[in-house]
């Protein structure tokens, strides 16, 4: 059998290891060293170098591991994802999805929140913190709180579920998922125990850390969140032509059902309301539907004739950004604007609505 040897320096490296890896596993594991290659090592079945207690702790903790990324093009500072021994072999694939990653064995909530710290002193938080801790002690109430805290209002921070040694779910999932009712908007769950059943190869005998096709698809998973690191491109207004002057006649007005509320996803991509024109002249009315957050993005927009005295039910499709967002917090608070542009200019109307996507 082959036998996996590791580099002679670099964090967590014992003195004395002699470096002999296999192109593949020089591919594989690029940008990592002594922790991840001990991990590579088990995750393809050769056993790895024994040099005493100090190679022992170096496999089970070692140093910090950390990756920049080139994939990041936006002013504001890259997404970062923290994490111990079960993401080593993942940052490589985190630094292409465009995070810049953190990890090491061992690690535990105090650790990150400190990184976070040092981070919000520096000025260089960014808007989506992905957290991937608690296999090394359970995640409490207050870890989230203080990063909630840290990270203060306009970012993101994603929690990741966690399997704990034996491929059980740790005992602090409920809570995890739980985090994200507690904090609308701010906290996202990021469900791997959900996202990884069924997928035996993805993880080593211990049923916790990862083999290379499940390090890669974690890496993957997580770049699912990137969508919460930038905000949705604004749409153009939809420029609607004013329809011909006609004597005003008074009375009606045009409405929206329901006028406030959840709006549910139909099928998948879209959601509906119904127009009403109480008019004896007809409408051309102007509809904008805004995220109510940040700059309030326009997300959709239309225009839509209705005849005296009628109704219709209207569909906006939205973006596959948007989509991406809800599928991950859910539900987004939103504002509809309607302008008549027809003979009655009737007065602008605007409603707040939650958009909901109802498999969650």
């Amino acid at each position: 059998m082959t036998r996996c040897e590791i580099p002679t320096s670099g964090p967590g490296c014992p003195p004395g290891t002699r470096s002999r890896l296999i192109p593949y596993v020089r591919v594989a594991v690029a940008g990592v060293s002594c922790s991840a290659m001990v991990i590579a090592c088990m995750a393809l079945g050769w056993p790895a170098p024994v040099h005493g207690a100090g190679t022992a702790a170096a496999a089970g903790c070692g140093g910090v591991e950390s990756v920049g990324t080139h994939n990041w093009h936006e002013a504001s500072p890259p997404p970062l994802a923290l994490g111990d021994s079960t993401m080593l072999l993942s940052l490589p694939e985190l630094s292409e999805e465009g995070f810049d990653g953190n990890a090491r064995g061992c690690r535990q909530y105090p650790e990150a929140l400190s990184l976070l710290e040092e981070r919000r002193r520096s000025g260089t938080l960014p808007k989506l913190v992905v957290i991937a801790l608690g296999a090394n002690g359970q995640v409490t109430p207050g870890d989230i709180d203080r990063a909630v805290a840290i990270l203060g209002p306009g970012r993101v921070l994603a929690v990741v579920t966690h399997l704990d040694p034996g491929h059980v779910p740790g005992s602090d999932t409920s809570l995890i998922r739980s985090e994200a009712r507690r904090y609308p908007g701010r906290v996202v769950v990021l469900d791997w125990i959900a996202y990884s059943a069924g997928h035996a190869e993805w993880f080593q005998p211990d049923g916790l850390h990862l083999t290379l096709p499940g390090a890669a698809a974690f890496g993957r998973f997580l770049g699912s969140a990137l969508v919460l690191a930038t905000p949705p491109q604004s749409l153009k207004v939809a420029r609607c032509k004013p329809m011909p002057a006609q004597t005003p006649v008074p009375g009606g007005s045009v409405t929206v059902h329901p006028s406030h509320g959840t709006l549910p996803l139909i099928g998948a991509h879209s959601v509906a309301l119904r127009l009403s024109n109480t008019q004896a002249l007809p409408a051309l009315v102007q509809a904008t539907l805004r995220l109510n957050e940040g700059t309030r993005p326009v997300i959709a927009t239309n225009c839509f004739a209705l005849a005296p005295q009628s109704s219709e039910i209207v569909r906006f499709v939205l973006g596959r950004h948007i989509l991406g967002e809800l599928a991950l917090t859910g539900r987004l608070l939103a504002i509809l604007r309607l302008a008549d542009f027809g003979p009655n200019r009737a007065r602008t109307v605007s409603s707040h609505f939650v958009i909901a996507n109802g498999t969650r």
